[in-house]
């Protein structure tokens, strides 16, 4: 799955709309940075979210990963990539480390 198929279905796990290449829209770190008294309103805590940096490139390109050697070790098991991270989503705003 890319991360063009997979930014509108992480997009919508925070009831968002994916945007549409408008070039006008702040990069993560800018947007943050912008809006961290809203996030601080919100009572999310001030760590490293807060920075967004890492997010500025991370959708620019897919990320595949070779699986053999841990096929070979008997790892077999296929996860859906977007449960797992609504999970690990659901364990972020546990933590008050985004919005819930």
């Amino acid at each position: 799955m890319s991360m063009k198929e997979k930014w509108p279905v992480l997009a919508g796990y925070f009831g968002l709309e994916s945007p549409s290449g408008d070039p006008n829209v702040l990069p993560p770190s800018e947007y943050v940075k912008k809006h961290t008294h809203v996030l601080r309103e919100l009572g999310i805590k001030d760590n490293a979210v807060f920075q967004g940096g890492f997010l500025d490139t991370y959708g620019l390109f897919d990320r595949h990963m070779n699986l053999e050697k841990i096929r070979k070790a008997g790892f077999d098991e296929e996860v859906d990539s977007m449960a797992s991270w609504s999970k690990a989503f659901d364990k972020f705003k546990e933590a008050g480390m985004i919005i819930r």
